[in-house]
């Protein structure tokens, strides 16, 4: 048994166990045999509490023994040889899958560490291996491959591509998934997987919890013999700032271009002062800035504007915390740059779905003008029953003149608008509704102004400082007064009226739905409904709703490494401005497509939340799959700290055993002489 324990210290201090019997020897020596005639009598009946008493101090002895011994185990700092453990309590597993969490989080130093977390994390995985996978095939898993690959030597791991620091995120319950699709596949026998992570929430999904019954149920269901081992390290890093690019804006002025440059600062601690920043544009143009951080956790956003050097109309560039700063020695120098690219031309497309085919023309003209000055704009016409076949995805904005859509084609439309989409609706002649986030919107009835009315429904009040209804950057207000309306559909359910006729039935409505918006329009651009076929008021309405919908289209050009990267995997993307060659699908920085397009790929900003999910709420999202936890804090063996403390549970409960023998017996405490009574006597 002792040949499964390890000690940190020697055991030096093992001689010490004799000391209890050596005051026990001479305790016995200090008395001198002195025969005692009186006391002849006694021995024949004191011969049986004689054996008693004798067995009483040899256990006392052994106690004592026993609790020196646990003592010294203790400060000998014992753990399990695993080796020698795994014969004596079970067998080692066919299959060991190590997992490492290469996520942008794990490369954090804690305080005083020169070492990131993912660093520690394969020690901790090389020690763990050295003594327990002999015998045991390993292969090795991570959150970017689609399944398991076989290590073929132990010794390559650390220079293993799979280990390798990352820009991404890590979707925990992804890799287990593919985990759990491997082993019900290969059928591996018996199976540890070995698991190093920071366990930050946002990339073990714990809300996620039917998914990860799901998939824990499936492999206890199926009778697999699987173990999961947690190298856990949640130790905070040191004092630090993650930088985002959040938008990028160009616009030509005179023979030069100007951006608008919109980063946020985030950290995770309360410090104020000035921020220098190191901004690239190019491989020639250098510039410093200095961002004024309030004291407090709070992000900061900051916008600057950079004039770009002539004909540099089209280009990329990155901004870096400024080397030689204060934040330049942050706990984590992989959330310290961001990329972006700008002034490429991009050809922004609007969808088009309608009944009316006077009314669908003139929307056409709307969204994408005859212009010889634009040339960007693009719209593309169907008719209802083509509608099934369209990608939302690849429009700026969808305009919807039909019935209201159902099934399928509600959900893509609301998951193209949650992305950022912009959906238009006009009247289709026919009441109906849709639900969206619990809460419904659609049209009603129709109605016809009077005959008599010259104008129809008049619109007189709507909202002039923002929206597509907008007063002019020169402050001229859209002859929203002179519009004719003799037909409208009326609007009903819930939004926010943007603009409304005089009997205060809504002109114009807008429900925002994820990170875009739906419209509805009571009137259309129809000779029998509106004055809207003149322009006026429709053209700037469709621009600036397109506009909104364009931001996709410049999200387009930012990326986040890891979720919009990893589908693209046959285009050969070449990395610009770097002095190493860079991977597209796990890396951040700025690359370069076969046609000549440029993409900047930024980490996922959610890598700078500091929550972490306890070691009890990883157990209960793996329900019966059993979980064991090794600490990474302090990255030495922790097994150790277990041992020492039992050692010392030993030890108390040994002295408390000693304590009990040696207290008195009340049949030791001596006969009891009764005291006869005796009367009170009578008072004279």
């Amino acid at each position: 048994m002792l040949g499964a324990l390890e000690f940190t210290w020697p055991l030096w201090g093992l001689p010490l166990i004799t000391i209890p019997i050596l005051i026990h020897l001479f305790n016995r020596l200090r008395h001198r045999k002195l025969d005692w005639a009186a006391m002849m009598f006694l021995r024949q009946a004191s011969r049986k509490s004689t054996r008693y008493a004798k067995l009483r101090q040899w256990l006392v002895l052994m106690f004592r023994v026993l609790a020196v011994l646990a003592l010294i185990l203790m400060l000998c700092q014992p753990k399990w040889n695993s080796k020698m453990a795994r014969g004596l309590f079970g067998g080692r597993p066919d299959v060991i899958v190590l997992v490492v969490d290469r996520s942008v989080s794990m490369e954090d130093a804690g305080p005083e560490q020169l070492k990131s977390k993912r660093e520690f994390a394969l020690q901790e995985l090389m020690r763990l291996a050295r003594e327990e996978a002999s015998g045991s095939r390993v292969v090795l898993m991570d959150h970017t491959a689609e399944r398991p690959k076989e290590l073929k030597a132990l010794d390559s791991l650390p220079d293993h591509p799979m280990v390798k620091a990352t820009d991404t995120g890590a979707d925990m319950l992804g890799v287990m998934q593919r985990i759990h699709d491997w082993i019900n596949e290969t059928k591996p026998g018996s199976c540890e997987v070995w698991v190093a992570s920071d366990l930050q929430s946002e990339n073990w999904n714990p809300d996620e919890e039917l998914r990860w019954k799901a998939v824990t149920d499936d492999l206890r269901a199926k009778d697999q013999e699987l173990t999961v081992r947690v190298v856990t390290l949640r130790e905070n890093a040191r004092d630090n700032y993650a930088l985002v690019v959040e938008n990028v804006e160009y616009q030509k002025k005179g023979d030069k271009g100007e951006l608008d440059l919109t980063v946020r600062i985030e950290r995770n601690h309360g410090k104020g002062g000035p921020l220098p920043l190191e901004i690239r544009l190019g491989q020639s143009q250098r510039e410093e800035r200095e961002v004024a951080l309030p004291e407090g956790r709070q992000p900061v956003k900051h916008t600057m504007t950079l004039t770009l050097e002539p004909e540099a109309d089209v280009g990329w560039g990155s901004v870096t915390l400024a080397q030689g700063s204060a934040s330049s020695a942050d706990g984590n120098a992989r959330d310290d740059e961001g990329f972006f690219v700008y002034g490429q031309t991009t050809m922004i497309q609007t969808a088009i779905v309608g009944r009316d085919e006077d009314a669908r023309a003139i929307l056409g003209f709307a969204a994408a003008p005859p212009s010889p000055e634009i040339t960007n704009l693009t719209a593309r016409i169907y008719a209802p029953e083509e509608k099934e076949s369209l990608k939302w995805t690849d429009n700026g904005l969808v305009i919807w003149q039909d019935v209201l859509p159902e099934g399928a084609t509600a959900a893509a439309l609301e998951e193209y608008a949650r992305d950022g989409g912009v959906v238009l609706f006009f009247p289709a002649n026919e009441p109906g509704q849709i639900e969206i986030d619990g809460r419904k919107i659609g049209w009603g009835a129709v109605d016809d102004a009077p005959k008599d009315s010259e104008k129809g429904f008049e619109v007189n009040k709507w909202e002039v400082q923002g929206g597509p209804l907008a007063d002019t950057d020169q402050g001229l207000s859209l002859p929203l007064l002179q519009l004719k309306t003799q037909r409208r559909q009326r609007i009903t359910g819930e939004g926010i009226a943007l603009a409304s006729f005089a009997d205060e039935e809504p002109f114009l409505v807008r429900r925002g739905v994820g990170e875009g918006q739906i419209l509805f329009c009571a009137t259309l651009p129809h000779e029998d409904w509106s004055t809207l076929t003149e322009g006026l008021v429709l053209l700037p309405m469709v621009q600036r709703l397109l506009a909104v919908g364009a931001v996709r289209y410049g999200k387009a050009q930012l990326l986040i490494s890891g979720e919009d990267t990893q589908e693209d995997t046959e285009t050969r993307w070449v990395s610009v401005g770097s002095t190493e060659a860079r991977t597209f699908a796990t890396e951040a920085g700025v690359f370069r497509k076969p046609d000549g397009r440029l993409v900047a790929v930024n980490r996922p900003s959610e890598e700078s939340d500091a929550r972490r999910i306890d070691f009890e709420k990883l157990v209960q999202l793996f329900g019966q799959v059993p979980v064991a936890e090794v600490k990474g804090e302090t990255l030495g063996d922790q097994r150790s700290a277990k041992l020492w403390q039992l050692m010392l549970v030993f030890m108390a409960a040994f002295l408390l055993a000693e304590a009990r023998l040696i207290l008195p017996r009340s049949s030791d405490e001596g006969a009891r002489i009764p005291i006869p009574k005796t009367e009170e006597a009578p008072t004279p």
